[in-house]
């Protein structure tokens, strides 16, 4: 039984890794597509909620120099959002990303 629990495990990581070096590749393709760097693209994707969609919206939106109207979200955001909900911080964040995208994130 042990054996068969064991191998299960090896099956999940390599379909994870598998999952992350699919990931991996499609941002470098995304990269080299809209002339990005590869960190860029990885960062930008952090900051549109890992959401694929919004990030080829925003990657369009700053090939041509305009605004993608995605929300994106930075590092301070994230923090006020772990907080409590009567929390300013939460609040103020709340309030200028919406209920629906803290929720996502």
């Amino acid at each position: 039984m042990k054996d068969r629990e064991t191998q299960e495990v090896r099956d999940i990581a390599r379909g994870e890794e598998a999952y992350f070096a699919l990931l991996a590749k499609d941002m470098m393709r995304l990269g080299n597509q809209f002339g990005c760097d590869v960190n860029d693209v990885h960062r930008i994707f952090y900051e549109v909620s890992c959401d694929r969609d919004s990030l080829i919206k925003v990657l369009k939106a700053k090939q041509k120099g305009g605004d993608s109207g995605v929300i994106q979200w930075n590092t301070l955001e994230d923090l006020a959002i772990r907080q409590s909900t009567d929390n300013k911080a939460y609040i103020y964040v709340e309030k200028n990303k919406g209920k629906d995208e803290v929720s996502k994130r």
